[in-house]
Formats: structure tokens, C-alpha cells, sequence
């Protein structure tokens, strides 16, 4: 259980899957409440869902292009309303692995540690920045004090990136660097504190300045795939941005049954 939800292990036909259920987490609901008027999207708006499952799937095929077999995404596989809970939940590849330590005194120092951080997360915020999935950068560990807990070790060297899905907005790093030089002036060009989001016109510019590249490395389907799911993971992502404080208040009380289709 984090922030952001609960993960629920199925067996299922197609394999072992992780299914992340948004029911959120207290102090994450009440920042989205005090900033939007309602709580986490991820619980209650299925365009932010939809947005949090292109992105998995484009991170899937970009991160082994970008850093090899050094890094890879869980590959998200469904969305879902879990009519129990009346949230949404997104279906997601397990991954066999463990977490790397972290340090304190009275452990010596690991060496996948540095590994992680050192050759997989900076090249990887890099990455995501160049690609404009700005706001991902939170849970790759980006000034996150918690971040290393979204990555899993599957053996010596070599990692998956578990969780995407912030739970609160990129408000408190740990580093008040970070915060002045890259979470506050891409929160005022984008106007809004940043929570999961991709620049859009930057993925573009991106996608066709590293168009020979990736159809090299690939393959044509592949590139197509990846500006066919830009396309949707856009549209889904202005689609609930769009929408008012009140209208965001509405669709929480719609989804939980507290209003009804008429009053809403």
C-alpha cells in the first residue's frame, strides 16, 4: 500500500498480474483536495487512468531503448472500475524482484545502491525530460525521498521500474534545488503543479528528431505504436485537465454514488 492505492497479486490465463486499485492514501487525498477539489484523479476519472496506462505502455518500449537491459517498465495490461471499491484500477505485469536497502550507519555500503542510482535513475530522469515526461520524473526519483521503493532489483545490475503513478503532486523534494531549478519553472509554464504530466509538444518534437533511431532499433511498427499512443495519452491527459475545480468535485461524488446522474 502506497499514496496512491493498494497492489492486489492475481493469477491469471495470461500470467501473474499486479492490479493496482486507486483508493489513495489519506495525506495524498487531502493535498489533491486543498489543490483541485477532489481527490487523487487516478481514483474517480478514467482519462487520467487511461493517460497513467499509454504512458506504461510507451515507458515499456523507451527505457530498454534508452538504458538496455540495465532498466525495464512493468507493462500495464488493463483498466478497470472495481465496482467494489468504486475506484479504478489499473492491471500491470509482476515483476519477480526485492528493493534495493538504503543506507544508515550500521549497514555497510551496497553496491547496487549506486548502481540504481547512479547509472540507472540520472540517465533515466534525463531521458524523460529530453522525451517530455516531465512530471514522471517525481516517481523516478527525482528529488523523491521515496522513490527508490518504485524500482525493483531482479538480479545484480539490472532493474524494473514498479510504479508510475505518483500519489501526491511534485510538491516537496528532498533537495529544495530541485524544487527552484526544475519542479517550479516547468510548474509555471505548465500552470499547474505537476502531477504525472507529459509535454506533449516536446514528446513530438522528440519522436520525430529520434524517428531513424527507433525504427532502426525497433522497428517501423513499433515507432508508429509509440505516435499512435502519444496521440492518446494526449488527448486523455487534456481531457481531464480540463476540467473546473467544481466539475472535478462532481465527478468524485458522481463515481462514489453520492450524486446521481441527474444531480450531477
Amino acid at each position: 500500500r502506497g499514496q496512491s492505492g493498494e497492489v492486489w497479486l492475481a493469477d491469471t490465463p495470461q500470467g501473474r498480474i499486479a492490479t493496482k486499485v486507486f483508493v489513495g492514501g489519506t495525506l495524498g487525498n487531502l493535498i489533491h483536495y486543498v489543490l483541485t477539489g477532489a481527490p487523487n484523479p487516478y481514483i474517480w476519472n478514467e482519462d487520467a487512468v487511461r493517460a497513467a496506462f499509454e504512458r506504461r505502455r510507451m515507458l515499456h518500449i523507451l527505457i530498454p531503448f534508452w538504458l538496455g537491459d540495465r532498466l525495464a517498465m512493468s507493462d500495464a495490461v488493463s483498466v478497470g472500475w472495481n465496482a467494489e471499491r468504486s475506484v479504478w484500477e489499473l492491471g500491470t505485469r509482476f515483476v519477480e524482484g526485492r528493493t534495493v536497502p538504503l543506507l544508515h550507519p550500521l549497514r555497510p555500503d551496497d553496491p547496487n545502491l549506486r548502481v540504481l542510482t547512479r547509472e540507472v535513475m540520472a540517465p533515466l530522469h534525463a531521458h524523460l525530460v529530453e522525451a517530455g515526461f516531465i512530471g514522471t520524473t517525481w516517481q523516478a526519483g527525482k528529488g523523491n525521498p521515496v522513490a527508490l521503493n518504485n524500482f525493483l532489483m531482479t538480479e545484480p545490475g539490472r532493474f524494473v521500474f514498479i510504479d508510475a503513478e505518483s500519489g501526491i503532486p511534485a510538491l516537496a523534494p528532498l533537495d529544495p534545488f530541485r524544487m527552484l531549478c526544475f519542479y517550479l519553472p516547468h510548474s509555471l509554464r505548465m500552470r499547474r503543479v505537476l502531477f504525472d504530466d507529459l509535454d506533449l509538444p516536446r514528446l513530438r518534437r522528440y519522436l520525430e528528431r529520434e524517428a531513424a533511431p527507433l525504427a532502426a532499433a525497433l522497428g517501423p511498427a513499433r515507432l508508429r505504436e509509440l505516435r499512435e499512443r502519444a496521440a492518446r495519452l494526449g488527448a486523455h491527459q487534456a481531457r481531464w485537465r480540463a476540467l473546473s475545480r467544481t466539475e472535478r468535485a462532481v465527478a468524485y461524488h458522481h463515481s462514489k454514488g453520492r450524486l446521481t446522474e441527474a444531480q450531477a
